[in-house]
């Protein structure tokens, strides 16, 4: 043991916060008053450190009395054994890990690790100042140093670790119980106090849900935070009152709720896009209800972009809304359009052309003038086009008009629906 350890003693009676096991192995290396001298600067620096950041705002305090006080017991006895091969108390993980689960930053953490190990420094350095020989006195304070540097380069690395793995898995555990309190509540369930606790969200305000989605058919945009940042620089901009975040592997779903009802800027939405991200808008509605049916009409949008050709990056349910209805159920869509439209669903221009004007006459209350502005072609273009649609409906277009238009905006928003379907061998 190293001669100056012998100066260690206390100068007062502190309760030891080290675990027996711990403490009884120190004494028999070091001997009992170093030991005890090592409870008497623990209680000194972290009573003083907890004091001074009390007077900040912040999370709960970790209780890293045993932590600190076993990280000094085990570098004092590497100091006596020369051995720079130390292991970190598992009582400082553990601080690390509630550190990480409570919200309390790494660097309090950390600070209190450090000014544990600056307040052991010095005292050293006091006591080795009055003890070893002059001599001997520089290399013996260059020893002390450069181990107690190696050892607080191990807790550091060693706590740091652990805090963020603690970190990762206590995020996944929330990010699966938020998807499991929202698809319960999608699912039918009744909602409680406890989901909303952890959604952190109110079921009484008005709600808004998003699907977002990379437009090159993969899950990854600009950089991992991108869809984060979307989310918190949108909530500010709509001051909401609260918003979140689910994963659903191929896409990301947002959801932000508001105080008051509120018409959302979708030029606003627009410009805090991330590039490369397509997004599906709900509607605002309000209570539980309300947010079951945004996030039902943001996946029913998303539903509809990702089978129409040529959709905005930004596509709010209220544009969709009709073809969403309509196109749930691919096959039937199918088999009304081609029964709706027989004669009238070949690719080639002229009935690509026939079927544009007829849907734009019909849209615009059946007037050739609107069509035809709208179309960028003469009235007489349209009355043409009107004409050659009935001789091969066979029929007059006044005969079913709501099926005949529904069916001209389905194939024009998903042309694919024009194309009968391979018979089944």
């Amino acid at each position: 043991m190293r001669e100056w350890l012998a100066a260690l003693n206390p100068s007062r009676d502190v309760p030891s916060a080290a675990s027996p096991e711990l403490r009884s192995w120190a004494a028999e290396r070091i001997g009992s008053e170093a030991t005890a001298w090592a409870a008497e600067v623990t209680d000194t620096v972290v009573s003083h450190l907890t004091a001074e950041l009390r007077t900040s705002a912040s999370p709960s305090d970790v209780g890293v009395y045993r932590g600190c006080e076993e990280c000094l017991l085990t570098s004092l006895v590497g100091l006596s054994e020369g051995s720079l091969h130390v292991v970190t108390p598992e009582a400082a993980l553990d601080d690390a890990s509630v550190a990480a689960r409570t919200g309390i930053p790494l660097d309090r953490l950390l600070r209190t690790v450090w000014a544990c190990h600056t307040a052991v420094q010095q005292a050293l350095l006091d006591v080795i100042g009055a003890t070893v020989p002059p001599g001997s006195l520089l290399l013996e304070i260059r020893r002390q140093n450069d181990m107690l540097a190696t050892f607080m380069d191990r807790y550091v690395s060693d706590i740091s670790a652990t805090y963020a793995r603690e970190r990762l898995e206590s995020e996944s555990r929330i990010l699966v119980e938020r998807r499991r309190v929202v698809d319960s509540l999608l699912d039918g369930d009744e909602p409680s106090s406890e989901g909303e606790r952890i959604l952190g969200i109110s079921w009484r305000e008005y709600h808004l849900a998003a699907l977002g989605w990379a437009s090159g058919g993969n899950r990854t945009f600009d950089s991992d935070n991108s869809a984060f940042r979307f989310a918190e620089r949108v909530a500010l901009r709509h001051r909401a009152s609260a918003w979140l975040i689910i994963e659903r592997g191929d896409h990301v779903e947002f959801h932000w709720s508001f105080i008051h009802d509120a018409p959302i800027d979708v030029d606003i939405i627009e410009q805090e896009l991330p590039s490369r991200m397509r997004l599906a808008l709900g509607l605002v509605q309000s209570g539980a209800n309300g947010f079951r049916s945004t996030t039902v009409a943001a996946r029913r949008t998303r539903d509809v972009c990702l089978q129409m050709p040529g959709a905005q990056m930004v596509t709010h349910y209220d544009d969709v809304s009709l073809l969403a209805l309509v196109a749930a159920d691919q096959e039937h869509a199918r088999a009304f359009v081609q029964r709706e439209l027989t004669g009238l669903l070949g690719e080639d221009p002229m009935s690509v052309s026939i079927r544009q004007s007829l849907r734009l006459f019909l849209v615009a209350g059946r007037s050739r003038q609107l069509a035809a502005e709208a179309s960028h072609v003469a009235p007489t273009t349209i009355a043409y086009r009107v004409k050659r649609a009935e001789e091969k409906l066979d029929r007059s277009t006044l005969l079913r008009p709501q099926e005949l238009l529904a069916a001209l905006e389905l194939v024009h928003a998903f042309p694919q629906l024009s194309v009968p379907t391979s018979p089944r061998e």
